[in-house]
């Protein structure tokens, strides 16, 4: 057998050494004379290709980690603790939308590099990673649910009791903030800091963009006629309801 030259050849793009992994890891590779199955074909969004085979595998099989990592930052600042996430989940679209002081988002310049650092680091061996945008809503300044599943988080500890917000209903539950109802302009320009977000998320080299409109959270509760109250262009029947949903993922689409 001839003995071959075989160099460990870079990542292109990345600033620094690693190598070069063709095909990715945990790519999925059909079986000879069939088919790869639709769920783990490669899909095309708008920022990147996205090979689901490769995704879905450590986006579920991290879930405990990520769970752990949502309530670990500094001053809203990414730590090194988030260098084995591969989605940034529910990250929020400003220091008051937050579910709790320790959540991370991406509002001031100074959140980026930290991000950029994560993004680099997961391209490096040609994997794709995304993150995901939401508002908590009236679910804002609650403590971490390893300290207590339903309670605020004081001014007295860094929470926000008093700038709540809700697009119409009651708090979330008793020991949760009360929260005030949000003008028709509010809404408009939350619906702007999530297309500023996820410009933002883009130019630090996210593949992926999620929007999250469930669980209770303000988009979720704009949506839904048990919390939605309003009487204005965002309240009433569902096409009024869902506006906010649409505008934001309108927005993001624009990015």
């Amino acid at each position: 057998m001839s003995i071959l030259d075989l160099p460990s050849e870079p990542t292109p793009g990345i600033p620094y050494f690693s190598p070069n992994q063709d095909p990715p890891a945990e790519t999925a590779i059909p079986e000879e004379g069939k088919a790869l199955l639709l769920t783990f074909q490669p899909f095309q969004s708008k920022i990147s290709e996205l090979d689901c085979g490769r995704a879905s595998v450590p986006i579920f099989s991290q879930k405990r980690i990520r769970y752990t990592m949502a309530y670990s930052s500094a001053g809203q600042h990414r730590t090194t603790w988030s260098w084995f996430n591969v989605y940034g989940n529910n990250r929020s679209v400003g220091s008051r939308q937050n579910l709790t002081p320790r959540r991370r988002n991406m509002e001031r310049l100074t959140h980026i590099q930290p991000w950029k650092d994560i993004t680099t680091y997961a391209h490096s061996p040609n994997q794709k990673i995304g993150i995901q945008l939401g508002h908590a809503g009236r679910k804002a300044s609650a403590v971490a649910p390893f300290l207590h599943f339903s309670m605020q988080v004081t001014e007295a500890v860094g929470g926000w009791p008093r700038d709540v917000v809700r697009p119409g209903g009651e708090s979330f539950a008793e020991t949760f903030p009360t929260p005030r109802a949000l003008t028709t302009e509010e809404v408009k320009c939350i619906v702007q800091a999530f297309k500023e977000t996820a410009i933002r998320a883009v130019k630090v080299g996210f593949d992926v963009i999620e929007i999250h409109d469930a669980h209770a959270y303000l988009l979720h509760s704009l949506l839904s006629p048990y919390t939605n109250k309003r009487t204005d262009k965002y309240g009433g029947s569902f096409e009024n309801r869902i506006c906010p949903s649409l505008e934001v993922s309108e927005g993001s689409l624009c990015t």
